[in-house]
This record gives C-alpha cells, structure tokens and sequence, in this order.
C-alpha cells in the first residue's frame, strides 16, 4: 500500500491500493492491461480468487453503470437510482463475496458502496445480502484500514 496526497487535495491518512503491490509499476485502474496482468498472478496471491469470468464482469460493471450512473444518482440525491443500483448488486452477488471469494470485484464496488452507506444507509430488510456482503468487507483487517471517515472524493 502506499500513501498518498495530492496538492489539488488535503493530505489523507489513508492508503491507496496499488497493483504495484502485487506486480510493480501497476497502478489499480480499470485498464484491461492491468487486469491481465492481475489475472498472470500466480495462484495463492491476493485478490487471485474467485471467479475470473465473474470479477470481469463485476468490473465492467462498475465502469460502465456504478460510477457514471451512480456519481449523478449521489450527487442528486437520486434514492430511487441508488436504490436501483444496490439492487442490481443484491440479486447478483455470489455469496460470501461478489465473485464468491474475496476479490478485485470487492475492492472494485468497496468505495462506492461506502460513499452509498455512509451518505443514505443500506437497509437490510430490502438489501440483506447486501448488507451481509458489506459487514464482511468491513470486518476484513485489510478493508478496514483503507476505510476513512471522508468521503467526499469518491465521485
């Protein structure tokens, strides 16, 4: 993990998840280059379980309709499209994680998931397995560290 501030933003005590971690010069974006090379990792390294097929498709759907579509739903106050958008999370996840193990489709939808619950609330009567997944995350030593109390920077 590395630290990370920037001058266009205050200092933050948190880390940033790299793939540099994993395999050096790598920055953890949403290129297929970096996911083939995450996917090269030999087995019995992090983030190499779970299903490949599945973490891809978890990806994809983080770039093409949790994070624009999600980013206006939040900035709006749009609880219908939020909603909408955690649904389509509850009836997909693979238990006990997205792609059934702790994976990079985790720490993909992880941030998001935070700026969601912080700000509106997840409600387990209407999203149990979500909120279930996200308990779990939570309560991994390596989730909980990333975890800030600030926000405002996702979307």
């Amino acid at each position: 993990m590395t630290r990370w501030s920037s001058s266009r933003r205050p200092p933050w005590t948190g880390f940033v998840p790299r793939c540099g971690d994993l395999l050096p010069g790598c920055l953890f974006n949403p290129s297929r280059h970096c996911r083939m090379q995450i996917a090269s990792i030999p087995e019995g390294q992090p983030l190499d379980q779970g299903d490949p097929t599945e973490i891809a498709k978890w990806r994809d759907w983080v770039n093409a309709r949790l994070l624009p579509e999600g980013k206006r739903a939040v900035l709006s106050g749009d609880r219908g499209k939020i909603n909408q958008l955690l649904q389509e999370i509850e009836a997909e996840l693979q238990e006990p994680y997205l792609a059934g193990e702790f994976s990079l489709a985790d720490v993909s939808v992880a941030p998001l998931v935070q700026r969601i619950e912080s700000e509106f609330g997840i409600d387990p009567e209407q999203l149990p397995r979500v909120e279930a997944w996200w308990r779990r995350l939570r309560e991994r030593a390596g989730v909980h560290r990333t975890i800030q109390p600030s926000w405002w920077w996702w979307w």
